[in-house]
C-alpha cells in the first residue's frame, strides 16, 4: 500500500496482514482472544493521533530494533519516517523455547507497553504475558508446541488501551533450532553475494533486501577485466523480486558501486539509486544508453564514455530517471594518478539536509580532490541541490582536499536540525559549504556519535594513515573539528569506539596499533581478558538473565574476513543461501558506535557479506541506515 507522506505521519503500522488474524477481527477493530479481560479489546480508533501526540511531546525517543529514529534535536519539523510495522520475529532457540522480538517505534511514547499473543494452528490467540511488557521488546515463550505452527503477534498498550495488531510472525511446525533466518538466493554462476542494504521496497511495512552479487572484481589499484555488477532484490522469505545488471561499463570492485536504498520521495516505498552507464539493464529488461557500447581499455579500466546517475523503482527495479553523473571524471590525472585508481573512488549517503526530508548525496574522490553532490528525488523529478568541490576554486575549499576516508557518516553535528556530512577528517554543512577541515588526512575508520555524554554535542573517533602529526588516533568535536585528545600512532589501519564497559562514562576507544583500550580520559585500564578485532566489537551481554539481574560481560568479537575471536553475530554465507544469526549488539539502546557505526552513520554502505573466510564463518559487516540499531533477532518468519 502506497501512501503520500508530504505531511507529517506516524510510523505505526495500520495493517493486519495475516489472514488468520484478519478473520478474528470483529466490528470496531477488536480481537477475540483468550487472556483478554473485559474492556481490553484491541481498538484502532485514536491510535494515529495518539502516536503523533506522543512523538511531538517526546524529546528523547528510545529506539530499539531496526527502526528509523525520529530526530528532534534542534528541529521543529518532524522528519520523514519509514512506515514500518512491529517487525515481529520468532526463533526456535532450542530447549523447547521460542525467542520473540519486535520493534519499538520512534513514535511510541516512553510509557508504551505490550501484550504478546500466540495462535497455534489457527486456534484462538492466547496471551502469553501475565502483565504488560514494559521493560523490553522481547519475550521467551517456553510453552509452545513446536510440532505445530505458531503465529505470534503483539499489541501496543497506549493510555491503558490495547491498540491494533502490530504484525504477525509464523513459526512453522518442526522448525529446527537456529537463531537466524535462512534466505535462499538465486546467485548467478560465477558470482558470490557481496554488499546488501534493506528498505521497504513495496510499501508493505516490512524490509526487503537489495543484494549486490559480485563476480570477478578488481581493486582500483589493480588492472584487469571484471564481471558486470548485479543488484538483486529479495523478500525475507526468499521471494525474488528483480535484478539489475549494471553492465560491463561499470567496473566491479569495492569502491565503484555505492547503491542507496531509501524512500527518497516519501511515497512509502524505497527507491534504489546508483551510478550507471551505457549498457545497464534495469529490472524490467530495459537498457540504459547504448546497449553495445564498450569503454573498457586494454587494462580493464573505464576512463572514457558517459557516466549516469539512475533512480530505480524499488518494487520493480524499473528505471525511473537517468541523468548525467556529477562530477564527470574529466581529466583523470587531476584526481591524483593517470591510470584510474583515485578518479573512481565513490561514496554515497542519505542525509536530511533540510531537516525534514531525505536527500541523496553522491561523492567522488577522497585521496586528493573530493566532490559531493546533493540531489532531491521528489514529485517525479531529480534535481541537484548543491555541489561541493575541493578543487573548483572557492576560497578555503582547497583545505578539504585529501581529507576523505573510505567511508563517511551523517548527523546533525551543529544542532541546527539539519544533517551535516562527516567526510573523513572534514565536515560539509547541510547547505553544501565547508564546515571545517582538520587537515589530519585520510583514514580507514571513523565513528560519529555522542561518544562523551559529558560534553555537549557529538564527537568523532578517527584514525589516520601515516599521519604527519601526533594524532594518529583521536577524539574530536564533531561540530568544530577540535581535537579533544589523541594518540601518537604511526599508521593505524583500524579503530572503533563503543560503550562496552559500565564502569566508565561514555564510550571506550581503540586503535589497532595502540597499547590497549582507552576510556574518555585516556585511562588505559580496560584490558580485562579482552581482544578487539578489525570490523569487530566487544559488547555487554546479559547472561543467565532469568536467574540473575546482574550483568556479566564477556568477549563477543565479530568474525571478519581474516578470522578473529569468538563471534558476535556468527553467520554462514554460502553461494546459494544466506544465513544471518540474530544478535543483540548493545545493552544500551542508541549508544553503539562499533565497526558498523550504527547510531549515526547514514547508510554509507550496507551489510558487507563475505564468503572468503578461511574458517568458513564470515558474517555481515553492517552499515546502517539513519538512526538504525540492530537489536532484534531475525526469525524463521514463514520461510
Amino acid at each position: 500500500m502506497v501512501k503520500s507522506r508530504s505531511k507529517v505521519k506516524s510510523v505505526l503500522l495500520m495493517r493486519t496482514t495475516h489472514p488468520a488474524i484478519r478473520n478474528l477481527l470483529v466490528p470496531g477493530g477488536s480481537v477475540k482472544a483468550e487472556g483478554l479481560g473485559d474492556g481490553s479489546s484491541i481498538s484502532r480508533e485514536g491510535h494515529r493521533q495518539a502516536a503523533l501526540d506522543a512523538a511531538t511531546r517526546r524529546s528523547h525517543p528510545a529506539v530499539i530494533g531496526m527502526v528509523l529514529l525520529l530526530c528532534l534535536s534542534g528541529a521543529e519539523a518532524q522528519r520523514q519516517m519509514e512506515d514500518l510495522g512491529r517487525g515481529v520475529v520468532a526463533v526456535n532457540q532450542g530447549d523447547g523455547e521460542v525467542y520473540v522480538g519486535w520493534r519499538l517505534l520512534g513514535s511510541d511514547p516512553n510509557d508504551v507497553a505490550f501484550n504478546l499473543y500466540r495462535m497455534t494452528d489457527g486456534a484462538v490467540p492466547v496471551k502469553l504475558n501475565d502483565r504488560p511488557i514494559t521493560q523490553s521488546t522481547n519475550f521467551v515463550d517456553g510453552t509452545a508446541d513446536l510440532s505445530r505452527s505458531n503465529a505470534y503477534f503483539v499489541t501496543p498498550i497506549l493510555d491503558g488501551q490495547e491498540r491494533q495488531v502490530g504484525g504477525v510472525c509464523v513459526l512453522k511446525a518442526d522448525v529446527p533450532a537456529r537463531p537466524y533466518i535462512s534466505i535462499p538466493l538465486q546467485t548467478p554462476e560465477g558470482y558470490t553475494p557481496n554488499d546488501a542494504s534493506v528498505g521497504d521496497l513495496d510499501g508493505d511495512g516490512e524490509y526487503e533486501i537489495v543484494l549486490h552479487q559480485a563476480g570477478r572484481g578488481r581493486d582500483n589499484a589493480q588492472s584487469g577485466m571484471t564481471d558486470p555488477p548485479i543488484l538483486e532484490a529479495y523478500k525475507l522469505d526468499g521471494t525474488f523480486l528483480w535484478w539489475i545488471n549494471l553492465g560491463h561499463n561499470i567496473r566491479e570492485g569495492a569502491h565503484y558501486t555505492q547503491f542507496m536504498v531509501y524512500d527518497l520521495d516519501g511515497d512509502g516505498r524505497a527507491e534504489v539509486a546508483c551510478k550507471t552507464a551505457d549498457g545497464t539493464i534495469d529490472g524490467t529488461g530495459k537498457v540504459i544508453g547504448a546497449a553495445d557500447a564498450d569503454f573498457r581499455n586494454s587494462r580493464g579500466y573505464i576512463l572514457d564514455g558517459p557516466e549516469y546517475l539512475t533512480i530505480f523503482d524499488g518494487g520493480t527495479g524499473a528505471e525511473l530517471v537517468t541523468t548525467d553523473y556529477i562530477p564527470p571524471r574529466g581529466r583523470v590525472a587531476d584526481w591524483g594518478d593517470d591510470y584510474g585508481n583515485r578518479v573512481d573512488r565513490f561514496l554515497a549517503c542519505i542525509a536530511y539536509l533540510d531537516g525534514a526530508r531525505p536527500s541523496l548525496v553522491m561523492c567522488r574522490g577522497y585521496y586528493t580532490r573530493a566532490v559531493l553532490v546533493a540531489w532531491n528525488w521528489r514529485d517525479g523529478r531529480l534535481t541537484p541541490v548543491w555541489t561541493f568541490d575541493s578543487d573548483e576554486g572557492t576560497p578555503g575549499n582547497s583545505r578539504y582536499r585529501g581529507q576523505g576516508n573510505h567511508n563517511l557518516s551523517v548527523g546533525d553535528v551543529d544542532g541546527d536540525g539539519n544533517d551535516e556530512i562527516i567526510y573523513g577528517a572534514c565536515a560539509i554543512d547541510h547547505d553544501g559549504l565547508g564546515l571545517y577541515s582538520t587537515g589530519l588526512g585520510h583514514g580507514d575508520a571513523m565513528h560519529l556519535s555522542d561518544i562523551d555524554p559529558d560534553r555537549p554535542g557529538l564527537e568523532v573517533w578517527a584514525i589516520h594513515e601515516q599521519p604527519a602529526h601526533p594524532f594518529g588516533a583521536n577524539l574530536r568535536d564533531a561540530a568544530t573539528g577540535e581535537v579533544i585528545w589523541g594518540l601518537d600512532l604511526r599508521d593505524p589501519g583500524r579503530g572503533l569506539a563503543m560503550d562496552i564497559d559500565p564502569r566508565h562514562r561514555g564510550y571506550e576507544c581503540w586503535a589497532n596499533s595502540s597499547d590497549g583500550l582507552y576510556d574518555l580520559h585516556r585511562r588505559e585500564d580496560l584490558r580485562r581478558q579482552a581482544e578487539v578485532v578489525q570490523y569487530g566489537c566487544l559488547v555487554g551481554r546479559r547472561r543467565a538473565a532469568r536467574a540473575s539481574r546482574r550483568h556479566h560481560y564477556r568477549q563477543m568479537g565479530l568474525y571478519h574476513r581474516h578470522g578473529g575471536p569468538g563471534p558476535l553475530g556468527r553467520g554462514l554465507f554460502t553461494q546459494q543461501r544466506l544465513e544471518i544469526q540474530s544478535v543483540s549488539l548493545c545493552r544500551h539502546p542508541g549508544r553503539l558506535a562499533g565497526g558498523s557505526n550504527l547510531e549515526n552513520e547514514r547508510q554509507s554502505g550496507a551489510a558487507h557479506l563475505h564468503d572468503d573466510d578461511p574458517g568458513g564463518l564470515p558474517i555481515p559487516h553492517v552499515h546502517a541506515r539513519p538512526g538504525l540499531q540492530i537489536e532484534r533477532s531475525l526469525a524463521e518468519c514463514g520461510v
